[in-house]
């Protein structure tokens, strides 16, 4: 699959959170499978009404807030129109590229399309479409041939791989544009080509496991496989042994981690097996299917001389070995226990968790089938305004209810709604932006103090009058914004 296309893409948001984020503008470089560009676009984007940015999201991306409630597109119709471009794309087979996008721009596409009532938001899985985040590769790369590329060290003599600072260390800067949808994503077209020159084989290698479905066949045969990570802004390696496939995470596949001796803690029954195995060192690990997993032969050992790799090299390969036949003879009763172990300690967790906003539901929210084929009719382009206020006020989930009003607001306004139901929506959002609370998502009282103490650094700091200037403006969109919730409290 090393000839599909390419589609590097970029998002700058509202907060720093694919969850919280609006989409600002999302730049994508469609290319072919020689690297050939064949479409350019930029998508600029309206913040909603229901939610508020954070101060230091704008001062990194550079939006004026003012200029940013005039973007052409509004949240809904900007996911209409991505969903459509990358939904063609991926049908035909392409890697979506992204920097750091498992962390951010994937799963921040996910819940524009959940939010605005798309029934599929995993677009990124959808037909020939692979994900490739060009940052846990260039992370992997760097591990195993290091000294390729060019790195700085920041103060903690740790290696940096943000994008800015990797394409201008490696002779090709982002210069003042850098935060930009459209530089960035021209950025991350040279990094990654600049990657694969560096890297030709191994870059190749980190291709393979793009295809999902490759995933399990790769590891579950195999007497031990060593796999990387990268933690804390280390990469290390692990050897380990598939033991089973996650309860609830679907492609997510437990490993046992060889390092530790796994007759010894086999012995162990009930809470004692689940302390061992899950508290710190943890004795297993997940490998993601959708995350581009590298799995390596024990080989790869003699290469590396990293204290991690030192490690398993000392316990030595027969040991390795043995402790993974183990676990292929004890595979059943292991499942068994260790699933047990993970059952617990997602109940403590949910038990532990305060109520979950509705945008956070992504996972959780489970539509009818005439619920489904409702959000259907409602995102398609010949739907009227009529028809989208009978489909919201048929929904039976209030969830579902909850994110039509919030995209019948965002596009008609007052016309969408009766003078109560208006007033009623705009109060609950008004309640949650203006709430003086520490809450989960951004607020107007919370920035208002980001802008404060900005103030007092910049006073300290000598700041340029540039940025004087942008928390300036950002301060008096956000009294304008106050002021304008104020009237539905």
């Amino acid at each position: 699959m090393t000839n599909l296309n390419k589609l590097y893409f970029d998002i700058e948001g509202t907060t720093g959170s694919h969850l919280t984020c609006d989409v600002l503008s999302l730049s994508f470089i469609n290319t072919s499978h020689n690297d050939k560009e064949l479409e350019t676009k930029t998508y600029y984007v309206r913040p909603r009404k229901s939610r508020i940015y954070q101060v230091d999201a704008l001062m990194v991306n550079k939006f004026n807030p003012f200029d940013a409630d005039k973007h052409e597109h509004s949240s809904f119709s900007f996911t209409k129109v991505i969903n459509k471009k990358f939904t063609e794309i991926g049908n035909k087979g392409c890697y979506f590229v992204t920097w750091s996008g498992h962390s951010y721009d994937y799963m921040a596409i996910s819940h524009h399309l959940y939010c605005n009532l798309f029934t599929w938001p995993w677009i990124f899985s959808t037909g020939q479409a692979r994900q490739l985040d060009a940052l846990p590769i260039a992370h992997n790369l760097d591990y195993y041939e290091p000294n390729k590329i060019a790195t700085e060290l920041n103060n903690k003599n740790n290696k940096v791989y943000k994008l800015e600072s990797l394409c201008r260390m490696n002779g090709f800067p982002i210069g003042p544009e850098a935060h930009s949808s459209l530089a960035d994503t021209k950025g991350l077209k040279k990094m990654t080509e600049h990657l694969q020159e560096k890297f030709p084989n191994l870059f190749k290698e980190c291709l393979k496991n793009t295809d999902k479905q490759q995933i399990l066949p790769s590891i579950k045969n195999k007497d031990v496989f060593i796999f990387p990570e990268t933690f804390f802004a280390k990469t290390r390696n692990f050897a380990g042994s598939f033991v089973t496939e996650h309860q609830h995470y679907r492609g997510y596949y437990i490993v046992a981690d060889l390092k530790h001796d796994w007759e010894l803690i086999n012995k162990k029954k009930g809470q004692e097996f689940s302390d061992i195995i899950l508290k710190a060192p943890k004795k297993i690990r997940q490998i993601k299917s959708n995350r581009n997993p590298l799995i390596r032969d024990t080989s790869v050992l003699n290469t590396l001389s990293d204290q991690y790799s030192e490690e398993l090299k000392k316990i030595g390969l027969p040991e390795l070995e043995k402790r993974a036949k183990f676990i292929q003879k004890n595979r059943e009763e292991l499942a068994e226990k260790i699933n047990l172990a993970i059952e617990d300690d997602l109940d403590k967790k949910n038990q532990d968790q305060s109520e979950k906003e509705i945008e956070e539901q992504i996972f959780d929210i489970k539509p009818s089938r005439d619920e489904k084929d409702m959000m259907q009719k409602f995102v398609e382009e010949k739907t009227s305004m009529e028809e989208q206020k009978k489909i919201v006020k048929a929904f039976k989930q209030p969830g579902l209810k909850y994110l039509g009003e919030n995209i019948l607001l965002d596009e008609y306004g007052q016309e969408a709604f009766d003078k109560k139901d208006y007033t009623k929506i705009r109060k609950r959002i008004a309640k949650r932006l203006l709430s003086t609370n520490t809450e989960k998502f951004p607020t107007i009282p919370e920035q208002f103090a980001r802008v404060d103490s900005l103030r007092v650094e910049m006073e300290e700091e000598g700041a340029d009058k540039k940025k004087v200037d942008q928390v300036s403006t950002i301060n008096k969109h956000l009294e304008e914004k106050s002021k304008e919730h104020e009237k539905y409290l």
